[in-house]
């Protein structure tokens, strides 16, 4: 069984997620509604990671090295003035997608061997990274203009 590879894909991208959400949260102290909401996201991604890893310990042993894995990069420094929020807005939409994406595969093999918890678990971590995505969403809405034309 492959699961285990994948489940572990997930929680290194929702800690990723999670770790690049601080970076931005501490990176861009003055727009507080970045600050204040990325930070709070930060606290649910390492809320979700725990449980994750709950619910991983289940599946005996753990997934041998892979060497085709995709690494999730986090954000290792939040950029600089508009234009760096609006690309650090990004960055972080990306890592939040590659969590939904995760969160997708795996809940059909959930389906497939009838493991209720992991179903749960899986909608659980998709609706709250999709609501992150929506407030990302937003956010760039509302970054773009000044980034891209004011400057």
């Amino acid at each position: 069984m492959r699961l285990p590879i994948m489940l572990d894909d997930l929680v290194a991208s929702e800690r990723a997620l999670g770790d690049s959400f601080r970076v931005v949260s501490l990176g861009h102290p003055k727009d507080a509604d970045v600050h204040f909401l990325t930070m709070t996201f930060a606290r649910e991604c390492d809320k979700q990671v725990s449980e994750l890893l709950d619910l991983v310990n289940r599946f005996e042993g753990r997934p041998s090295a892979d060497s085709e894995r995709i690494d999730p990069r986090s954000l290792e420094h939040a950029r600089t003035g508009p234009l760096g929020l609006l690309r650090d807005l990004q960055g972080l939409h990306a890592l939040a997608d590659r969590v939904i994406t995760i969160c997708q595969t795996v809940r059909q093999a959930a389906l497939v061997l009838d493991d209720r918890p992991l179903v749960e678990m899986t909608d659980a971590c998709r609706e709250q990274t999709q609501k992150q995505m929506d407030w990302l969403r937003t956010a760039l809405a509302k970054a773009a203009p000044q980034a891209l034309i004011v400057g």
